[in-house]
């Protein structure tokens, strides 16, 4: 017997006749439909997490960019205290403080002191509060076991207080990073070295010192006032300024004038006052390898009344010739 093999033919359901009639109109705008989707799911998207986030977030954020001291972050925590922004402004700003008050406790003791104080106080917020992260909780327990720790002064007492902190930041988080510091520092602490350490270094006063002087110098001399000249008026040369006009006036009178008339010169103009002055001649090189000739001494009054005397016989002829020439003129009559 042979078996036969019968196909029936399924009837067709609501869903694949739907189907078949809008094949075409999906080949023509399936692309758009498609982009539609995205859109939509998109903009969903967008308004859950607005509708998640918290309004002030924003402007938290930016603050905390900006932030750089610690009154920074802690106006940012204050002022938006219910924003997980908040808790992690308050930990940097007890961070800061940590550091400052660490370097201060070397240059200023009593600024870094009070450091510390808000340091503690601001690491007790954080502890205090119940939506702080796991990662911000476990170094909350650092910063505090690191401030009971330079409080140590040596004492059985204050080792006791810092151990026990760093014991909790063990026994918190047993996979902290910090975890091999915390166990070398709960070793180290009850030590005599550690101890007698502690109870120098809190003995020490330091303070701060004048920027501009290194430690040990003395200070600036007095440096006593400089005697400053006046200004130069009308009336009165300035102090230092005399001297050297003077000294210009001297040189200008010592050079000699090329302009002025030869002594010679004004020795024959003396003889003879009626004659025309000579028209200078140019100097030769032999002339002017020659020596000056030497001024005239002026005369004394002797020799002038000797001089005027010689001039005046030399004019006047002799009595006895005057009465010879008289007699012979007669004679000749």
């Amino acid at each position: 017997m042979s078996e036969h093999h019968y196909t029936h033919d399924h009837t067709q359901t609501e869903l694949e006749k739907l189907l078949r009639r809008s094949k075409p109109w999906f080949e023509q705008n399936g692309t758009a439909v498609i982009y539609g989707l995205a859109a939509v799911l998109g903009l969903a998207a967008l308004l859950i997490y607005l509708n998640r986030a918290p309004a002030g977030d924003v402007e938290a954020s930016r603050d905390l960019l900006l932030a750089s001291q610690p009154e920074d972050y802690r106006d940012i925590a204050d002022n938006f205290p219910d924003t997980t922004i908040a808790v992690w402004s308050r930990l940097r700003q007890a961070d800061r403080l940590l550091d400052n008050a660490v370097s201060n406790m070397f240059t200023n003791r009593s600024v870094g002191v009070e450091e510390l104080d808000q340091a503690e106080a601001a690491y007790k917020r954080l502890a205090e509060r119940g939506d702080v992260p796991a990662e911000v909780r476990e170094r909350v327990l650092v910063g505090l076991a690191r401030v009971a720790e330079c409080r140590c002064d040596g004492s059985d007492a204050s080792v006791e207080t810092a151990v026990s902190a760093w014991k909790r930041v063990t026994e918190g988080f047993s996979n902290s990073l910090v975890r091999e510091q915390a166990e070398a520092r709960i070793a180290k602490l009850p030590t005599e070295e550690s101890k007698r350490f502690y109870k120098w270094f809190h003995e020490q006063n330091p303070r701060q010192i004048d920027p501009g002087l290194a430690p040990g110098q003395p200070q600036v001399p007095h440096i006593p006032s400089l005697s400053i000249p006046e200004p130069a008026t009308d009336d009165k040369p300035a102090d230092g300024t005399a001297p050297e006009k003077a000294d210009s006036d001297a040189g200008e009178s010592a050079k000699p004038n090329d302009s002025a008339t030869p002594p010679a010169a004004d020795a024959e103009a003396d003889e003879n006052p009626g004659a025309e002055p000579k028209p200078e001649q140019p100097s030769t090189d032999s002339e002017k390898d020659k020596p000056a000739a030497p001024e005239p001494q002026p005369k004394s009054d002797a020799e002038k009344a000797a001089n005027s005397d010689s001039a005046s016989s030399e004019q006047t002829p002799p009595a006895g010739e005057d009465n010879a020439a008289g007699e012979s003129k007669s004679g000749d009559k």
